[in-house]
């Protein structure tokens, strides 16, 4: 189960979010670049390519974003393990106290 993790770091809060495909996660951001761009920039229009925009809005040493696909089959592999055990029919996992 492959997704795309969509960190954001802008005015020093970090945001992330998981997505499904890296274009919805690319979405993602053009949605939140476009909810933020006149407060940063004022009345500046934003008629810039996406790949544009995202750089020059991403400008700041302290403000980044990041997409990365990760790997979560051995979660998913783990969530229906533990959903097996807890159907009802067997007995629970133990869990750590």
């Amino acid at each position: 189960m492959l997704v795309t993790v969509l960190f954001i770091v802008y005015q020093g809060v970090e945001a992330i979010t998981v997505h499904d495909a890296e274009a919805a996660a690319w979405s993602e951001l053009m949605k939140f670049v476009d909810s933020q761009w006149h407060q940063r920039f004022d009345d500046e229009p934003y008629l810039l390519e996406e790949q544009e925009r995202a750089k020059m809005f991403f400008a700041d040493e302290d403000d980044l974003f990041i997409l990365a696909e990760a790997d979560l089959t051995e979660l998913a592999d783990r969530v229906d393990e533990l959903s097996t055990e807890a159907c009802g029919c067997c007995p629970s996992p133990v869990r750590p106290s």
